[in-house]
């Protein structure tokens, strides 16, 4: 019994190990903890505070946005100029780069055809775990269930 014990506590060991660095608080509060925790416990932590990281950066953007939208009425739209990838057109708080899940706001991408992905991300890209990406964390942990 010692044995199986054992070997979830590694898979436990495994799959916080894989986190990215932004999941470092998360990771410290488990390892730290007397409790022992199960691989679904953990799991079940880190899809939380992504979902949470998802919520706040989403938010974050909506507080952005309605400052943007209080811009004069009379500046054409041509005449924005991105900062960060240099298009004209939009703004910094609307480049579809930085903030990709802005993108499909219109139910469209810039080629009018709807987004193919259904990957979830945060604005700046890391620490973000796809649908896909748990889908398959799933499968693996089913494949080495003992």
């Amino acid at each position: 019994m010692q044995y199986i014990t054992d070997k979830w506590e590694n898979r436990v060991f495994l799959l916080l190990s894989g986190l990215n660095d932004d999941f470092e608080n998360i990771r410290s509060q488990i390892l730290n903890s007397n409790e022992s925790f199960s691989i679904e416990d953990v799991y079940s932590r880190v899809e939380a505070e992504e979902q949470r990281r998802l919520l706040s950066s989403g938010r974050k953007g909506e507080e952005q946005s309605a400052y943007v939208s209080r811009a004069p009425v009379g500046t054409p739209r041509s005449s924005r100029k991105c900062t960060h990838c240099k298009k004209l057109g939009h703004t910094r708080d609307f480049c579809w780069d930085l903030y990709p899940e802005k993108k499909d706001s219109r139910g469209r991408s810039s080629s009018g055809k709807k987004p193919v992905s259904s990957a979830t991300s945060l604005s700046d890209g890391k620490g973000s775990i796809s649908a896909e990406q748990i889908r398959e964390l799933r499968a693996y942990l089913s494949k080495i269930d003992v």
